[in-house]
């Protein structure tokens, strides 16, 4: 027993051997050893983790195919989802072919031109499905027009107003339009006492002019406070230009400063605006 213990401690005291006593250096994949992998990665000529890597590959591929397959089962609401979220918003100019008059029928913002679908207006571009019942089943291109800017009160513009309250010595309106254009936004106005009537403007009475929910034409003397316009009706054809009876009739002018309703025959006053 002592014999062979020693025989171990003297292996285990044995100088390394040299490069030449190793022989050639192998490779690392020739050293792995796989079982079931090793004879034929050496008669491929392919390294064993060559091999691992592709069939990495086809597991991923597997595993893909398996979550697609669920998903499509479950429906397409995942498909529509994902076409969505990868969907670009194609904008366009007035003047820009869209496609063919055989695919696509003209839209809202297009027109038909050579043959082909041409933009009108700058905006968002749009394929809308024909109606099933429709008879020409051609998909539908259309432009969108772009969000427009509203028009914005000026000194010296016209306004059409409606007013909301009628206070002892101002009156407060909302804006609707400007000139002929509408307001995108809301916009506030005050009608002040001595901006009525050019005339006698002490013996003005705010409530003998206007009435709640009457359409006004004024314009716009000032941008006024952060609150309001300082409007003024202080013209001929400035003033109220439609207002209602308490009968709910619409009331006709009789003078410039009186309106009568045609059912009830009552008499109210208004700073009434002379139509051109």
């Amino acid at each position: 027993m002592n014999v062979e213990r020693m025989k171990t401690l003297v292996s285990m005291t044995k100088p390394p051997r040299s490069r030449e006593q190793r022989g050639p250096r192998r490779r690392s994949w020739e050293r792995f050893t796989v079982k079931g992998i090793g004879t034929r990665d050496r008669a491929d000529g392919l390294p064993p983790q060559t091999l691992l890597r592709n069939r990495g590959h086809c597991c991923c591929f597997f595993v893909f195919f398996v979550f697609f397959t669920i998903f499509a089962e479950r429906g397409s609401s995942f498909a529509f989802a994902a076409v969505s979220m990868s969907s670009i918003e194609v904008f366009s100019t007035p003047g820009e072919v869209l496609g063919s008059l055989a695919v696509y029928a003209p839209g809202p913002g297009t027109y038909a031109w050579g043959g082909n679908v041409v933009s009108s207006v700058v905006g968002l571009q749009r394929v809308v499905p024909p109606s099933p019942d429709a008879p020409d089943q051609r998909p539908i291109i259309e432009v969108s027009r772009e969000k427009e800017q509203g028009a914005v009160p000026g000194p010296g513009a016209q306004v059409t107003a409606k007013i909301r309250k009628v206070q002892p010595r101002q009156a407060i309106a909302d804006i609707l339009c400007v000139g002929t254009r509408a307001v995108k936004e809301k916009f506030r106005g005050l009608v002040r006492q001595q901006d009525v009537r050019a005339t006698e403007i002490d013996k003005v009475d705010m409530h003998l002019s206007f009435r709640p929910g009457d359409i006004i034409r004024a314009e716009v003397l000032s941008l006024g406070d952060a609150r309001a316009y300082f409007l003024s009706t202080a013209k001929n054809e400035l003033g109220v230009v439609s207002a209602t009876s308490d009968a709910g009739a619409q009331m006709v002018p009789i003078s410039w400063q009186e309106m009568q309703c045609p059912v009830t025959f009552q008499k109210e006053f208004r700073k009434v605006a002379k139509v051109v």
